[in-house]
C-alpha cells in the first residue's frame, strides 16, 4: 500500500482515535509519543 504525506504549511490537525474495545492506550505518555512520531 502506498501512503502519501499531505502537507499544508501552518495547518493544524485534529485527530480522533478509538482503539480496540476502547482501551485507554493514550493515557500512557509513551503511546502518545509513538502516535505523534508516526504522524510527523
Amino acid at each position: 500500500m502506498r501512503f502519501r504525506r499531505f502537507y499544508i504549511e501552518g495547518a493544524i490537525y485534529f485527530v480522533t482515535t478509538v482503539v480496540h474495545q476502547r482501551a485507554p492506550m493514550f493515557s500512557d505518555a509513551a503511546m502518545v509519543e509513538l502516535l505523534l512520531d508516526t504522524l510527523r
